[in-house]
């Protein structure tokens, strides 16, 4: 190889090494950032929620981040609502889902893998978790009396 092929090869390598990024792959990453702010934001604000007040989330409009945390509302829940009986509920029913589906050609495959099925699960939960947040910023316009989502909705309920 001579002095001019190994001087033109690095050359050809430091032009690579500062392509800038396309426009379109750029966009991409642009577009996959807002869509996980928006999928984030309901499950990182009812967090924010579980640690405020009742009369901190009253205020109008509510404030994003608590100003004085508490796990006042982890205490209620605790001691208001069998939290432990639903969660080992829970993973009994999901265990005996997922063990009935893996076996192949069952009904209950079939059954979820019906595409309409399919494409509730997906938009569900991003509908469930966005209707919160939405029905709690109403909620709190319209009314003084007002239990919080998160846990301190669950804390009030009886």
């Amino acid at each position: 190889m001579t002095t001019t092929a190994v001087s033109r090869a690095g050359a050809i390598a430091i032009q690579r090494e500062r392509r800038p990024l396309p426009i379109r792959k750029a966009g991409s990453y642009v577009l996959l950032a807002v869509v996980a702010v928006l999928v984030a934001f309901p499950l990182l604000l009812a967090l924010s929620y579980s640690f405020m007040s009742e009369s901190e989330i009253a205020t109008f409009p509510p404030p994003v981040l608590p100003m004085h945390p508490s796990l006042d509302n982890y205490q209620k829940v605790l001691g208001a609502i069998p939290i432990g009986r639903y969660l080992l509920n829970s993973f009994i029913v999901s265990t005996a889902v997922v063990i009935a589906a893996a076996l192949q050609g069952s009904w209950l495959t079939r059954l979820l893998s019906f595409r309409p099925l399919v494409w509730l699960g997906i938009i569900s939960y991003s509908f469930y978790l966005w209707h919160l947040t939405i029905v709690e910023f109403i909620a709190v316009k319209h009314t003084t009396a007002f239990s919080a989502t998160g846990l301190n909705l669950m804390a009030h309920v009886h």
